[in-house]
């Protein structure tokens, strides 16, 4: 694999994490504005999600170190961003 290809695949990555995030933030601020208790529906949804896109990521070949810096840093946001708000 060329060494541009790599590029485009941590970017695109990058972008693979980054839109789950904002669609978790998103939701939590909805839930939040609305006064519902949904939480728990909004974590399994994101985790069920995250799934999906490291297998994805797996099969398009990106290799399993950048992986888990990934998932430990998906999780560390998610968690810090829960431990802001509640």
């Amino acid at each position: 694999m060329e060494e541009t290809d790599k590029d485009v695949l941590y970017v695109n990555m990058l972008v693979g994490t980054a839109g789950p995030l904002m669609i978790f933030w998103g939701i939590v601020k909805a839930n939040e504005a609305m006064g519902s208790t949904a939480y728990g529906f909004t974590l399994f949804g994101f985790t069920l999600v995250m799934i999906y896109i490291n297998y994805l990521e797996k099969k398009a070949g990106i290799p399993k170190k950048a992986l888990w810096i990934k998932s430990i840093l998906s999780i560390l946001t998610v968690a810090i961003f829960l431990i802001y708000y509640f």
